[in-house]
C-alpha cells in the first residue's frame, strides 16, 4: 500500500533538520556549497523555531532595496536567487547591512535573505505563511528560494540541492522596523501529493472530533454547524458579544513605524480604529482590518489547516496575512482582510468570509499549540503581540472620546504664562486667554501623547457654605467612566477639554469666549445646581510638566470657582457623589492616605485662599 501524503509535525522536522543539517547559517550567497558548518543547529537553538507542524526560519544580517523601476522580483528556474539579483542593473538594487535593524517604509520592496538553508527529496515540497505577530500588521511577505520559480512553495521536482531561502517583504500599511534573527515567516514540510484532506473526510472528523463551535455566553462547547464547498467555510462576527461589541479594527493611516521586536508596546488606538456593530460599519474598499470568527475553534491535533488567502464566498480580496493554524489552537480567527470589493462592503454577522484547508498529520506532534501560547483563547480581533494587550471594553468605550476634536495649543506659547509647576495664581489673565483663542483643534487621540501641543482644560472647584467644598468619585468600571486613565479616582474639579462643538457655538453665543462656553457645557452636562451660586471666577492656572502622569504633562489647567449657597447633584452616572467636604478634613489626609487625583492634590494647600476669594 503506497504510504499517504501528510503534513510533517515537531519531532519529524526536528529529526530531518538534525539529521540532514540543512538549516545552516546564512553565508556567502555567491557561493552553490552550504558554507562552513560554524552555527549550524544544536538541539536547543532549534527546539525554539520548532513549532506543532512548521518551521520558522531568522532573518539574516543584510537586505536589498529593489527600485520602482526594476519592475516586479521574482525567482527563475535552474538559478540562484542571488545570481538572479545580481543581474539587475546596479542602480536599482542597494544593499544594507541591518544590525541595528532597518525601517521598511510603505511602499518598499525588500529582498531578504534568510539564515537558513532546505533540502528536499523529490517527493516533498514546502509551503510557507507568514507569522501571526507579522501578518496582523499587514507584512506582506513572499517566501522563494534558489531553482524554484514559485512564489510561498519550494518543491523537490525542482531541485534536490540544498536551497538558499529568500523573502520578498512589503508593507502596504505600516512602517516597519526589522532585525537579524527575527521570525517572519513558518514553513511546512509535506510528503506526497495528496496530502490535503478530502470534503468527506473532513466531515468524517467532524462528527468524530468537531473543531467549530458556537459561542455562548456560558462558555458551553456547542458544536456549530458544519458549512462546507470543498472545504469548511468560515463566517464574520458582526456582534462582539464577548468584545463589548467592538467588530473589526481598521489600519489607521500613520507614518509611526512598528519595531517588530518589541512586546506590549503600542497602543491599539494608535494604530487602530475600533469599529463598533451599533455603527453599522462597513468595509472600504482598499482599506485593511482585523475582524473575528463568528465560530470558536478548536482545532484536532491530527491535522494542520491554512486558511485560503483568496476566496470569493464574501469579499473579493486577501483574508489573511498569515494563515497557518496549529495543532490544538483554540480560539476565534482573526482575518486579515483588504477588500478589492467595486463597492464598500456592509460587515454583517453571519457573513462567509472565507474557507479553511485540512491537512493529515502522520501523527500528532509531540509539542502542540496551547497554554502560554499568545494566541490560545483569543476572542475578536486581537492584535499582534507587539501592542498592548487587546482591552475591547476600553476600546469600545474611550473610542468616541479619542475621535472628538479639541482644542490644543503650541506648548511653548502656552506654558510661557506659566512660571513653576503645579497651582500658579493669575489675577489678570486677558493675554493668556487671547492665545488660547489662537489655538487649533486636533483629534483626542493624536494629541495625548503629543509633547509638542498641550490642551487647555477649564477646571471648576466648587465652594459652600461654611468653608466646605463638592468632591467626587470617578466610577470604576469602564462602562460608566469613559477613561481608565482616571476611573475611580476622587476630585474636587469639573471640566473637560474644549471641544469643537464650543467654537461652532460662537454664532449662537457670540458674547461669550470659547473657553467660558466649554466651560459651561461641561457643567452642564456634569452637575445641577440646586441653590444659587455665582459666576466662575477665574483664579488661575495648573501645569506639571515633570510629571510621570501624562494626563497631568499634556493638560493645562485652568482653575475657576464658584460659590453655591445649597447642594450640587452629579448628572452622569460617571460621577459618584460625596459631597460638600470641610476643607480642612481634606488638608489634613496624609499622603498615603490621599485618593485624590494629582490636580486635586495640587490645590489642597490654596484651597482657604480660595475659598476667601470666591465666596461673596
Amino acid at each position: 500500500m503506497v504510504e499517504r501524503g501528510h503534513s510533517l509535525v515537531s519531532q519529524e522536522l526536528r529529526e530531518k533538520i538534525l539529521k540532514e543539517q540543512i538549516a545552516v547559517p546564512y553565508a556567502n550567497l555567491s557561493r552553490n556549497e552550504t558554507g562552513d558548518k560554524k552555527g549550524w543547529f544544536t538541539d536547543e537553538s532549534l527546539e525554539a523555531k520548532i513549532q506543532p507542524s512548521s518551521f520558522e526560519p531568522e532573518i539574516a544580517g543584510e537586505v536589498f532595496v529593489i527600485k520602482a523601476g526594476a519592475g516586479m522580483f521574482r525567482p527563475a528556474a535552474g538559478k540562484q536567487v542571488y545570481r538572479t539579483l545580481l543581474e539587475l542593473p546596479r542602480t536599482q538594487r542597494d544593499r544594507f547591512q541591518i544590525d541595528n535593524g532597518y525601517e521598511l517604509r510603505k511602499g518598499e520592496t525588500l529582498l531578504v535573505p534568510l539564515a537558513n538553508r532546505v533540502q528536499l527529496e523529490a517527493d516533498e515540497r514546502v509551503v510557507s505563511s507568514t507569522k501571526s505577530s507579522f501578518g496582523r500588521v499587514f507584512g506582506n511577505v513572499r517566501f522563494f528560494g534558489d531553482y524554484n520559480p514559485c512564489f510561498d512553495k519550494l518543491s523537490g521536482q525542482y531541485s534536490t540541492d540544498p536551497l538558499q531561502l529568500w523573502l520578498l517583504i512589503q508593507s502596504p500599511v505600516f512602517n516597519l522596523i526589522i532585525h537579524p534573527g527575527l521570525t517572519v515567516n513558518q514553513l511546512r514540510y509535506f510528503t506526497g501529493d495528496d496530502a490535503k484532506m478530502t470534503a468527506s473526510e473532513i466531515r468524517e472528523l467532524f462528527t468524530t472530533r468537531p473543531f467549530l463551535y458556537e459561542k455562548t455566553k456560558d462558555q458551553e462547547q456547542t458544536p456549530a454547524r458544519l458549512v462546507m464547498t470543498d472545504a469548511p467555510l468560515l463566517h464574520l462576527d458582526g456582534i462582539g458579544a464577548h468584545t463589548d461589541g467592538v467588530v473589526a479594527l481598521r489600519a489607521r493611516d500613520t507614518a509611526q513605524p512598528l519595531d517588530t521586536r518589541k512586546k506590549a508596546h503600542y497602543k491599539i488606538e494608535d494604530y487602530f480604529e475600533p469599529l463598533l456593530a451599533r455603527d453599522k460599519p462597513r468595509i472600504i474598499r482598499g482599506e485593511h482590518y482585523l475582524a473575528a470568527s463568528k465560530e470558536r475553534l478548536t482545532i484536532p491535533t491530527t491535522v494542520s489547516t491554512e486558511v485560503r488567502r483568496y476566496s470569493g464566498v464574501g469579499i473579493t480580496g486577501p483574508k489573511d496575512f498569515a494563515g497557518f493554524v496549529d495543532p490544538n489552537f483554540g480560539g476565534d480567527l482573526v482575518f486579515e482582510i483588504r477588500s478589492d470589493e467595486q463597492a464598500d462592503t456592509p460587515l454583517e454577522h453571519g457573513m462567509p468570509i472565507c474557507e479553511m484547508d485540512f491537512f493529515r498529520c502522520s501523527k500528532t506532534p509531540d509539542k502542540v499549540y496551547g497554554q502560554g501560547s499568545h494566541y490560545q483563547g483569543q476572542f475578536g480581533s486581537k492584535t499582534s503581540k507587539i501592542f498592548e494587550q487587546t482591552d475591547f471594553p476600553t476600546l469600545a468605550r474611550e473610542h468616541a472620546k479619542l475621535e472628538r476634536f479639541v482644542l490644543v495649543h503650541d506648548a511653548k506659547a502656552l506654558t510661557k504664562y506659566h512660571l513653576h509647576e503645579g497651582f500658579q495664581p493669575n489675577n489678570n489673565p486677558a493675554a493668556l486667554f487671547e492665545t488660547i483663542e489662537h489655538g487649533f483643534f486636533h483629534q483626542r487621540r493624536e494629541c495625548e501623547d503629543d509633547t509638542l501641543v498641550i490642551q487647555p482644560i477649564p477646571y471648576v472647584i466648587i465652594f459652600g457654605p461654611n468653608q466646605t467644598v463638592f468632591t467626587y468619585v470617578r466610577a470604576k468600571k469602564i462602562a460608566d467612566y469613559g477613561e481608565k486613565k482616571l476611573m475611580g479616582k476622587h476630585s474636587l474639579g469639573e471640566g473637560g477639554h474644549i471641544a469643537i462643538e464650543d467654537l461652532l457655538k460662537s454664532q449662537k453665543q457670540p458674547s461669550l469666549d470659547i473657553i467660558t462656553r466649554g466651560m459651561n457645557r461641561e457643567l452642564d452636562e456634569e452637575v445641577t445646581f440646586q441653590a444659587e451660586h455665582t459666576t466662575p471666577k477665574f483664579q488661575g492656572t495648573i501645569w506639571m510638566p515633570h510629571t510621570d502622569n501624562k494626563v497631568d504633562r499634556h493638560h493645562f489647567g485652568l482653575i475657576f470657582t464658584i460659590y453655591c449657597d445649597g447642594n450640587v447633584e452629579p448628572k452622569e452616572r460617571a460621577l459618584i457623589k460625596e459631597g460638600m467636604i470641610p476643607i480642612d478634613q481634606l488638608t489634613r489626609l496624609k499622603p498615603e492616605e490621599n485618593p485624590y487625583e494629582n490636580w486635586s492634590k495640587v490645590l489642597f494647600p490654596h484651597l482657604s485662599w480660595l475659598y476667601n476669594a470666591t465666596k461673596p
